[in-house]
């Protein structure tokens, strides 16, 4: 292909040059006409051929690698990865759920493409100028690759600042709000059009099962529970009671569906509130034998993550000391820029506040259809510690 030129102000000693498939604006000295959005190739200082990527003048990442080696065929490596995608997922999604990532990002080689599958749904997350410049592109091999019944498209959030793309919130093809699906046996209510991420934390599955093996005869609080999965998993565990805590009016009417779609609304019961407020000024009818504290992302921007931290310190300590002695806490982030060290250095700090001794039972992710790229650290976004409180 002949593409447009970009060189960088380095000699290739950078990140790039590790792999790494982002390319800041500060590496960047210079482009050839290229236009955002646009695939172009990528030289370093001195000349050398370094890659192939996805160009936009108007982010951070001014480069997202495709490929370290020329690309003569976008479509036909495009439609590639997809099926590379695809076959990964036959591979690792359980055969009865019929929800899952089928494209992450980075860790699939399709920077800044989330696609979801929902029952015949497909859900796509733009999350970079190319997504949007190629966007029948992709819309069309989704369609021959996946067969889905139709697409819902989502640009929002600071993504669209961030990267200048339009704001986004349609189907391509006729689709429906809300749908039905399922995972190891349970059933769910998703909001495909303005649920959290794509409707669903189609990535903590596995973590979800944890819990339901870990549940039984357990007095369970579920912190952040927002439609349910977690509580849902904990009374098929055999939970002798749940406590959810969600502010969202929305999420707990969704909820009290899962619940009852999963024989479940007898184990389970709602308190409607923010967790910041709720958690240090009630007992909430503690202790409990088993926490789950599933926080939304604190810190989507590198300048956010002292406050983070701190909310983070906060909402382990409470949670902490609401676990009964010898009891367990699940604790989660998916805060992509607070990474396992710095949130590791808050439950310890949040143990010493709480005035709890605290195990480390076993440090958990994402499951194996949100794969992250070894050369991609940043794709690591969801940490996982199961912890033994006393």
């Amino acid at each position: 292909m002949n593409l447009p030129r970009v060189f960088l102000t380095s000699d290739g000693t950078g990140p790039a040059s590790r792999r790494h498939p982002w390319i800041y604006s500060g590496a960047v000295a210079y482009s050839e006409g290229a236009e955002d959005g646009e695939l172009v190739a990528v030289y370093k200082r001195e000349g050398t051929f370094l890659g192939v990527g996805f160009y936009n003048s108007l982010s951070d990442i001014m480069i997202r690698i495709l490929s370290f080696e020329p690309v003569e065929d976008l479509p036909e490596l495009l439609r590639e990865r997809i099926r590379g995608a695809l076959s990964l997922r036959e591979a690792v999604v359980p055969p009865d759920a019929d929800m899952f990532r089928v494209v992450n990002s980075e860790g699939d080689g399709l920077p800044g493409l989330v696609v979801d599958r929902y029952g015949p749904y497909l859900v796509v997350q733009m999350l970079a100028k190319w997504t949007e410049r190629h966007e029948g592109l992709l819309v069309d091999l989704l369609r021959e690759e996946c067969s889905p019944k139709a697409i819902f498209l989502r640009a929002g959030g600071k993504v669209v600042e961030q990267e200048g793309i339009s704001p986004k919130a349609e189907w391509v093809g006729v689709g429906e709000r809300y749908v039905w699906t399922q995972e190891y046996g349970h059933r769910f209510k998703v909001d495909l059009e303005a649920g959290q991420k794509t409707g669903f934390f189609l990535d903590q599955r596995e973590n979800r099962r944890l819990v339901e093996g870990l549940a039984r005869g357990r007095k369970v609080l579920d912190i952040f529970g927002y439609t349910g999965a977690f509580s849902v998993y904990a009374a098929s565990g055999g939970a002798e009671e749940v406590l959810m805590v969600e502010a969202s009016a929305e999420a707990v009417g969704l909820a009290q569906e899962n619940f009852r779609a999963n024989d479940a609304e007898v184990v389970c019961r709602v308190l409607k509130g923010d967790v910041f407020e709720v958690l240090p000024r009630r007992n909430l009818d503690g202790p409990y034998d088993l926490v789950v504290l599933d926080p939304p992302a604190l810190a989507k921007a590198r300048s956010a993550v002292p406050r983070a931290l701190k909310a983070y310190r906060a909402l382990n300590k409470w949670a902490m000391k609401a676990v009964a002695d010898g009891g367990l806490l699940l604790s989660c982030s998916c805060s992509p820029h607070v990474d396992r060290r710095r949130l590791q250095e808050a439950i310890f700090t949040a143990a010493l506040e709480a005035k709890r001794e605290v195990q480390v039972l076993e440090v958990r992710g994402v499951g194996p259809d949100h794969p992250f790229h070894i050369f991609h650290p940043e794709g690591e976004y969801l940490k996982v510690f199961l912890l033994r409180v006393a």
